[in-house]
């Protein structure tokens, strides 16, 4: 019988052989605990999601259920994280960035926009006029960053006497600012009385 010599070393192609069948997938290889793990959570999820979406697509009455709940969980989101947001980008400014500037110099900034027939600038000025005012007097301490509702409540309870004009004085303030309101030469007189004279004990 005729052979033909092989180009190759024997012991060389038993080698790659021995090396190509010790690879997937000619063998079994363990995935290792890790990797079972993160097959076995895939595993879960994917049945947790498909019996989920089974239930939503037999059920009516489920698929409202998730929807509203989805929507609750969204809202509760919205309202943790929007607390102290302002919608305007003109808010006025904190009882701490209020201070910074002493309440006379707050209310020549409000007569200046008066004259210039700017009254919400005007107003906006007035009312940070008042709580700097509220701030230089005591009611209401520098390190507070308080809403219009706060700030009445904190007169309310400090300084009832006050709280008559602090109150009027940051409806017009809201009306204008956050309402959108028109303002007026009586609103700013209002906040600007509220932060002179009349708010003082």
């Amino acid at each position: 019988m005729f052979r033909v010599p092989l180009g190759h070393d024997p012991e060389t192609l038993r080698r790659r052989a021995r090396d190509l069948l010790a690879r997937p997938p000619y063998t079994d290889s363990d995935p290792g605990p890790v990797t079972d793990v993160l097959d076995r959570l895939r595993q879960w999820l994917a049945d947790v999601l498909d019996a989920v979406l089974g239930a939503v697509a037999g059920s009516t009455t489920f698929a409202w259920l998730v929807v509203g709940l989805a929507t609750v969980a969204v809202l509760a989101l919205v309202l943790r994280f929007s607390r102290g947001v302002s919608v305007d980008g003109g808010a006025p400014p904190t009882t701490s960035a209020a201070a910074r500037r002493s309440a006379t110099a707050w209310r020549e900034q409000a007569v200046s926009h008066a004259a210039a027939g700017r009254w919400d600038a005007a107003i906006r000025a007035g009312y940070a006029a008042l709580v700097t005012q509220l701030v230089e007097d005591g009611v209401l301490t520098d390190a507070d960053a308080r809403t219009v509702g706060e700030i009445d409540t904190a007169v309310d309870r400090d300084a009832p006497e006050r709280a008559a004009d602090v109150r009027a004085a940051g409806a017009v303030f809201e009306d204008v600012w956050y309402g959108h309101r028109q303002a007026d030469e009586a609103g700013y007189r209002l906040v600007l009385d509220a932060a002179s004279g009349r708010v003082r004990a």
